[in-house]
């Protein structure tokens, strides 16, 4: 079982307190804000960065007030200051329980205890860059202990003095045993609940379908709050809200995805979503709400509500899920705020399954375009060479020496113009025509790449070193792309006069360990996934660093057209490889030292392309 602290501190150890790439800072706010611990983020001297709302109410001021200032002006303590610094220092977590403090700005509190703990915030590198301060209210636990001791006390007092208050002594006793126990029990409902939330989030993240995932937000919204009607919905359009999913305790008459329920304009259901709030309302302040006009004929009637929206693409809020007819009693804070993240991660979800079926879109427009921009292209060029080589071959002899030159200069252009089509073509299907990923030996791969640069390679009396290389999860064709245009670009850009030598092999450690790229040049997805670092050095004519961003970008060029052929487009492609398998690539190099290529990729993938 897992706690809501115990979350806080794996994400405190994996540096995870900023929302990840593509997903909403607003849920992230919301989850943040709604915690009911007290939190506080600093950096290593103890300056506040953020606190959410529980720990500035508990300070009696707003969130802003804390940032910025530093935590023991606000609270001087020696011993707790020592605890942070060792904290700091060590980079190891430090918990506290029950340890009193006094708001010297409120002395009409008086004396509150708290349990709280101190988590590190590592970088990358191990390194603190600073502490999560979270915090539990005891005071209630202490004092209530301190009353059981005292009535102990008294107790034995009247015991010795009086043998009939025993009785009442016991009896008071009890009561509180059982209080405790009661509330031991809400505890553990509690935890247990938000268990339930964990599991049902896996599921709903899951999704790769909208009416799956409005379906399962349903199924798992009745399973968490206990309640006998779930409906979920996405999408107000002509005032009409349609149920995509709902979900029916035993015995509950069902209502049908794709059923419409007409909404005017400033009822119940549309304050939700245009407001962008939750509604909780037991059976007499539904139907005496304001904005309440009833049901359609026949429809059962329902015994409280809780609603409340869900967030679309772009973070609008276009959709609702809504609860009805608790198990038992009515719909609480608590049954509340699980709703409210069911509905921010259902939420997420939906944003990234609508930003998937908009990328895919976009796939399928580009590969229509690429496909008619190459058809449409190339024919006109056709029809140039064609024409050129027709006047070549019969009206050469009336040309002049000025004239033939001009139409070996259009012949020639118009095939450079040919390859860059064909060039581009290739760019932009690495991302919209890839193989699924496989098993690929790199090792086995290189030798390939050797077989077809032969020729090449005996021409130039190159000297082509493959080391030992690794098994990784990749799309088998463009590894051999890859490999094969790096080590021709190696071999081609060498030094007049100079065999070119070119070796390939795996680097231990990460980049940063070899020197070679900061870690903040790796994508955040890979940060957690094995790495393998392969490099590609050889002895050519090497270039200035400036220019490194440069020769990644399609159809740039460092050299002369006449020094060395080729359109500037190998290296793009090796990149947009490199990007699709989450990787990423980098150079070191100096003129007339050759040149370091330094290419990042996973062992394995989390499954965004299907392993065979």
């Amino acid at each position: 079982m897992m706690s809501a602290e115990d979350i806080l501190s794996n994400g405190t150890r994996e540096g995870c307190l900023e929302p990840e790439r593509g997903k909403s800072p607003e849920l992230f706010e919301r989850i943040f804000d709604n915690m009911n611990m007290l939190i506080a983020y600093m950096d290593r001297d103890f300056n506040f960065l953020k606190v959410n709302g529980a720990y500035a109410k508990a300070g009696a001021h707003e969130p802003e007030f804390f940032t910025g200032k530093n935590h023991f002006d606000l609270y001087p303590n020696e011993e707790n200051q020592v605890i942070f610094r060792r904290v700091v220092e060590t980079g190891e977590p430090n918990t506290v329980l029950a340890r009193p403090f006094e708001y010297k700005e409120y002395p009409e509190r008086g004396i509150t205890y708290w349990n709280w703990t101190l988590q590190p915030v590592k970088e990358t590198g191990g390194g603190v860059s600073g502490v999560v301060l979270t915090l539990y209210d005891v005071t209630e636990q202490v004092r209530a202990e301190k009353h059981v001791r005292q009535a102990h006390a008294e107790l034995e007092a009247r015991v010795q003095e009086r043998t009939e208050a025993l009785s009442h002594a016991n009896q008071a006793l009890q009561s509180e045993i059982a209080e405790r126990k009661r509330m031991e029990l809400e505890l553990e409902n509690h935890l247990s609940r938000l268990d339930t939330l964990l599991e049902i989030s896996k599921l709903v993240m899951a999704e790769k379908t909208i009416d799956g995932l409005l379906q399962q937000t349903a199924d798992a919204a009745l399973k968490l709050v206990q309640a006998n009607v779930a409906v979920c919905g996405h999408g107000f359009e002509n005032e009409a809200f349609r149920i995509l999913a709902s979900s029916r305790g035993a015995g509950m008459p069902g209502c049908p995805p794709g059923e419409n329920f007409t909404i005017r304009r400033g009822g119940v259901y549309l304050d939700v979503i245009e407001k962008g709030e939750t509604l909780r309302l037991n059976r007499e302040e539904l139907t005496g709400h304001p904005n309440w006009w009833g049901l359609p004929e026949g429809h059962f009637s329902l015994d409280g509500l809780l609603a409340v929206p869900i967030a679309g693409e772009e973070g609008s809020h276009n959709g609702l899920l809504m609860l009805s007819d608790k198990v038992e009693g009515d719909f609480t804070e608590e049954d509340e705020s699980l709703l409210q993240q069911l509905a921010a991660l259902a939420s997420l979800a939906l944003q990234h399954i609508e930003a998937h079926i908009s990328l895919e879109r976009s796939n399928r427009e580009m590969q229509d375009f690429t496909f008619i921009a190459s058809h449409d292209l190339q024919e006109p060029l056709r029809k140039i060479q064609a024409f050129a080589t027709r006047i070549e071959q019969k009206y050469s002899g009336l040309l002049d020496a000025t004239g033939t030159d001009y139409l070996h200069r259009m012949v020639k252009a118009s095939g450079r113009m040919q390859q860059m089509i064909i060039d581009l073509l290739a760019y932009s299907r690495i991302a919209t025509k890839g193989e699924p990923f496989v098993q690929v030996d790199l090792e086995v791969t290189a030798s390939a790449v050797l077989s077809d640069l032969e020729i090449t390679i005996a021409e130039t009396g190159a000297q082509v070193e493959i080391g030992p290389l690794p098994v990784i999860e990749a799309d088998a064709l463009q590894m051999h792309q890859l490999l094969q245009n790096l080590i021709a670009n190696a071999i081609k850009f060498h030094k007049p006069g100079v065999a070119p030598v070119v070796k390939v092999c795996c680097l231990n450690g990460s980049l940063a360990e070899n020197g070679l790229a900061p870690a903040a040049s790796r994508p955040k997805a890979a940060g957690l996934l094995s790495m393998v670092t392969l490099a590609i050095e050889d002895n050519g004519i090497g270039f200035e660093e400036e220019f490194t961003g440069r020769i990644f970008q399609p159809f740039q060029r460092l050299n002369s057209r006449c020094d060395y052929e080729g359109n500037g487009i190998g290296l793009a492609i090796c990149r947009q490889i490199v990007d699709r398998h989450g990787g990423a690539v980098d150079a070191r190099s100096a003129p007339g030292e050759g040149s370091k290529f330094i290419i990042t990729l996973p062992r394995k993938h989390n499954g965004d392309e299907r392993v065979h």
